[in-house]
């Protein structure tokens, strides 16, 4: 029992460090030389070329704008646990740009916290978007990382507590998968909560710590009796 003490503790601690050298680490502002807006039809207009954040209700429509130096290409991408998922890409030379108009409520009930970035010949930059009238729990991302995170956290605690024995390949595979469900539904609710920025490896930390401690949960159990 101490040593899970212990191990939590040690865990629970890491998880704090990341999120504090996280929040000190990621940055938004649009380089190169390239503007970027985006308005809403609730929310007006924002200057996204220096912002970190982008405030939008669930129920307004949003449209985005950019003037650039004369560029030849661009790659958009979305962030999930500080790793950027291509999921567009243009050429062509232009100095001008538009997109939209898009139904925010299209995307939040699916998660309420967006991150998106571009970058092109001379330019890069990302924003942060979060759906302030939007629950944290009654989206796809919130549900499912609340399933996740308790799936991890009870089938760890009953391997501790119902197993006994050294531990097997078995055990320490199902240990490992645990442990990835923890950590994979602690990022995806830290971040549901805004407390952790889609754009931070932070994210990525937080599911290497849940699945260590996953493959170490194992050999926390009671001795076999003689």
């Amino acid at each position: 029992m101490l040593r899970l003490t212990r191990v939590a503790a040690f865990g629970g601690c890491l998880t704090a460090v990341l999120l504090v050298l996280g929040a000190t680490a990621t940055s938004a502002t649009v380089t190169g030389g390239c503007a970027v807006t985006g308005t809403g039809t609730d929310t007006g207009q924002t200057v996204l070329t220096n912002a970190d954040v982008w405030h939008l209700d669930s129920d307004e429509q949003v449209n985005g704008e950019a003037t650039y130096p004369s560029q030849t290409f661009v790659h958009i991408s979305v962030y999930i646990f500080g790793i950027p998922i291509p999921v567009y890409t243009s050429s062509g030379k232009d100095t001008h740009g538009t997109a939209g108009p898009f139904q925010v409520s299209d995307y939040s009930k699916y998660t309420r916290v967006f991150a998106a970035g571009g970058s092109s010949d001379s330019c890069t930059g990302s924003v942060w978007i979060i759906v302030d009238d939007q629950s944290a729990w009654t989206n796809a991302a919130g549900i499912t990382g609340v399933a996740m995170l308790a799936i991890g956290l009870l089938g760890l605690l009953a391997m501790v507590f119902g197993g006994r024995g050294p531990a097997g390949c078995a055990s320490r595979i199902l240990g490992f998968l645990l442990g990835l469900a923890l950590g994979v539904g602690g990022a995806a609710v830290l971040m549901e909560t805004a407390l952790l920025d889609p754009r931070s490896l932070v994210g990525l930390g937080v599911v290497i710590v849940g699945a260590l401690l996953g493959i170490s949960v194992p050999f926390m159990r009671r001795a076999a009796p003689v």
